[in-house]
C-alpha cells in the first residue's frame, strides 16, 4: 500500500509544472517577433519556460507589467495589459471582436485576451468577460 501511495505522489510530482527562468533570447522566434513588433518600447523583465510532462509553454513579463503566455511554438495564448492605458494593443485583437466591443461596450478597453483552438475570451476594463468563437463571432457574456 505504501508503495502505491509513493508511486502516485511521484506521478503528481513529475507532472507538476517547473517554471524555469530563461534568457529572453531562448524564447521561440515567433514569441520574440511578437514582442518586438507589438511592444517595441517595453523590455522583457522576466521570461520563463513552463514545462510539464505534456506541454511546454512560455511566460513573459514586460517592464510595463504586461504579461504574455505563449505555446511551445511561440504563438501567443494570453495577453494581459491590465496595467497600461488603453489595454491590449489593437493589432492583437481580431477585427470582428474590436467592432463588437466598440458597438456594445463603448469606452471600454480590452485589458486581456486569451485564445485556444476553439474560442477567444476578452476581459474589458469594467471586469466584464466576453466569449467569442475562433472566428470572432460573439457567443456570450462569461459571468
Amino acid at each position: 500500500m505504501l508503495a502505491a501511495v509513493a508511486a502516485i505522489i511521484g506521478i503528481f510530482a513529475f507532472n507538476a509544472k517547473a517554471d524555469t527562468p530563461i534568457n529572453p533570447a531562448d524564447l521561440p522566434q515567433a514569441a520574440r517577433t511578437f514582442i518586438t513588433s507589438t511592444f517595441p518600447n517595453d523590455p522583457i523583465v522576466l521570461a520563463e519556460r513552463d514545462k510539464d510532462l505534456l506541454r511546454t509553454e512560455y511566460s513573459v513579463e514586460l517592464q510595463s507589467g504586461t504579461e504574455i503566455d505563449f505555446d511551445a511554438k511561440g504563438n501567443w495564448e494570453d495577453v494581459s495589459c491590465k496595467r497600461i492605458a488603453g489595454g491590449v494593443p489593437a493589432s492583437v485583437i481580431p477585427q470582428k471582436i474590436k467592432e463588437y466591443v466598440a458597438a456594445n461596450y463603448p469606452n471600454q478597453a480590452i485589458v486581456e485576451i486569451s485564445r485556444d483552438s476553439r474560442k477567444i475570451e476578452v476581459e474589458l476594463s469594467s471586469d466584464i468577460d466576453l466569449e467569442f468563437d475562433i472566428n470572432g463571432r460573439f457567443l456570450r457574456v462569461d459571468r
